[in-house]
Order: structure tokens, then C-alpha cells, then sequence
């Protein structure tokens, strides 16, 4: 259960949005998206709550709170949280030119509820904050999502790049969730898109090296625990792993070791490539019309899985209770 009084999610009021383009770091082709503040206006009967909390406590309301976009319909309607990217210290619900807000709106032109949400940055907070963050938000949203027509059942965790890592952090290591009275088998599946899933790894990079300690800390023991790498075993949530065909380096391989180790028995995963996309065009294109990896993703969601049963998970990495 979450500490949140009351049947519904707050609203967060006096708060500014940021402004920023965090991937324009990493992939210098995503400045061809600016058209896309104007784009996919909600359909008739579909509507926006914004200003969500899902944390109650005043302190960083901004940043522990979400945007709602709801469909037109009764429901039940399939949930997506959606957790944005930016090296863990960077982006919003609302940044990156409001391509999260366009996501938010095709998901719900498309019958999915999506729960588009912000979580503390570093270097305010450094892991295990920000998955505790992210954690909070799953459990808020599923214990309220009910009551705005979303099926508590039908639960996915998603994110790009940083959120990407944190989806699968959450999603596979069971101390998260377990926090709020929580399995990983309460999410119907995960969504990791271009995520680093080895921290060690990563640090070995000219991206990583510093952005890994700044983080996470110094400890490479810690590293690897909160790698999602290390977490792979039987009973995980259905995990959908998208990358693109000219992503960095390090997330190819890194991902192409964790498609591996997946491919044991009761593992249930997808992987996709897409072509002739980069770190920030995978995310940008994957809600153009038409588009064939966007859809498949959709089709995914819509599905209805059979129940997992629970795993035979090992010990949890231990949360340092003052970062909740």
C-alpha cells in the first residue's frame, strides 16, 4: 500500500514546467522534432489531468508527480507509466519538446491509458531515489487508476533511455515495488527502449565514466546491483526490449547480453530492432501513423496476459529507508 491519504491521486499547483533536450547531448539529428508540440490533438471525449502527485509529501511536488491522459470510453483501459530519459539527471514529463506529451496523447487516442511522469533528478538525489521515485508512482497510480477508468490489471512499466534502466530496475528487482506491498508479477509487462541494463559497463564509456558515479556512487558492487543485468531470472514480468539499428555502441551490446541471458526458460521477452533510427529518433517515430514498430508495441499492450506465478526470487538489494 502507498502513504497516500485519500482515493485519489493530488493535484500539484504554482508549478512551472522545465524546459530542455537532453538527448540533443547524445543524438544531434533529434532537432528535426520540433513540430511536434502541435501534433496528435486528443480525440473528442479523451482529456488530460495534469499535475498529478503521486508522492504526498510538499517537498519536489513537481518532480514526483505525473500527467494523466485518459481515453474517451468507460474502460477498462490498459495503463502505461512512461518514464523519461535523460542520463538520470536530466528531462521531464513536459521537456524534450513535449514529445512525452504527444505520447501521452496517441496512447490515449488509442483506447491506453498513459500516466506520463517526472521523478528527482540527480545530483539532488542520487540511487536509490530515483527508482524509489519511479516505484511510488507504479504503486499510486495502481491503487488509484480505477477510479479514471484503468484496469489495475493491466499495468506497464515503459521508458527510454535513463527510464528505460529504471523500468527494468523496478520492474525485475523485487525491493521496489515490495516497498509498497507489490510483486513484479502485479506489472502485465515492461517496455525498455534503448536502456543501459549493465552500469559497469556503461562506466567504461566516455558517456558513462562520469555520469555512472554521479549517479549511483563509487561502489561497483552497487553498480551491479542496480544493473537490471543482474536481476534476470525465472518468473520476470513480460519484458518488451526495442533498440535502434544505429543506438550507441554500448546500448547494442549491452542489450544483445541481456536478449541473451533471456533467452532461458520462463523468460518471457520480445526484442526488436528498428532500423534506420538513432537514440532519439526510436522514441520520436515510435507514435508516427503507420508506423509498423509503434503498432507492434501497441498490439502488445492491448494483449491480455495470463497471470504469472510468483518466482523464486533471491534476496532484494537492501534501500537505505531515509530515500524513500
Amino acid at each position: 500500500m502507498t502513504a497516500i491519504q485519500g482515493p485519489r491521486l493530488r493535484r500539484t499547483h504554482g508549478v512551472r514546467p522545465h524546459l530542455g533536450l537532453l538527448w540533443l547531448l547524445w543524438a544531434p539529428s533529434a532537432c528535426g522534432v520540433t513540430t511536434v508540440l502541435a501534433r496528435d490533438p486528443l480525440e473528442p471525449g479523451a482529456r488530460r489531468i495534469g499535475d498529478l502527485r503521486y508522492h504526498p509529501s510538499p517537498k519536489d511536488a513537481d518532480r514526483r508527480s505525473l500527467d494523466l491522459f485518459l481515453p474517451a470510453g468507460p474502460g477498462p483501459h490498459p495503463v502505461v507509466i512512461f518514464v523519461h530519459g535523460g542520463f538520470w539527471k536530466k528531462g521531464g514529463r513536459r521537456e524534450d519538446y513535449g514529445i512525452y506529451q504527444r505520447l501521452g496523447r496517441r496512447l490515449a487516442n488509442q483506447g491506453v491509458i498513459a500516466a506520463v511522469i517526472s521523478y528527482r533528478l540527480v545530483p539532488q538525489v542520487r540511487h536509490p531515489s530515483q527508482a524509489n521515485d519511479v516505484a511510488r508512482a507504479v504503486a499510486t497510480v495502481r491503487d488509484n487508476i480505477g477510479a479514471y477508468g484503468g484496469d489495475p490489471k493491466q499495468l506497464y512499466l515503459m521508458g527510454h533511455s535513463a527510464g528505460a534502466h529504471l523500468s527494468l530496475l523496478v520492474g525485475w528487482a523485487p525491493a521496489y515495488l515490495a516497498a509498497h506491498g507489490l510483486r513484479p508479477q502485479d506489472l502485465a509487462g515492461i517496455i525498455a527502449i534503448s536502456g543501459p541494463t549493465d552500469l559497469n559497463d556503461l562506466a567504461t564509456t566516455w558517456a558513462g565514466e562520469r555520469n555512472v558515479p554521479l549517479a549511483f556512487g563509487d561502489d561497483r558492487d552497487r553498480w551491479k546491483v542496480a544493473s537490471p543485468l543482474t536481476w534476470v531470472r525465472e518468473g520476470l514480468p513480460p519484458t518488451f526490449l526495442v533498440l535502434a539499428d544505429h543506438d550507441f555502441p554500448v546500448l547494442r551490446r549491452e542489450n544483445e547480453n541481456l536478449r541473451q541471458v533471456l533467452l532461458g526458460p520462463k523468460r518471457p521477452h520480445r526484442y526488436r530492432e528498428a532500423q534506420s533510427r538513432d537514440h532519439a529518433t526510436i522514441i520520436t517515430q515510435l507514435w508516427e501513423d503507420g508506423d509498423p514498430l509503434g503498432e507492434e508495441v501497441l498490439q502488445w499492450i492491448k494483449r491480455r496476459p495470463s497471470p504469472a506465478p510468483p518466482p523464486p526470487y533471491g534476496s532484494a538489494p537492501a534501500e537505505p529507508s531515509a530515500s524513500r
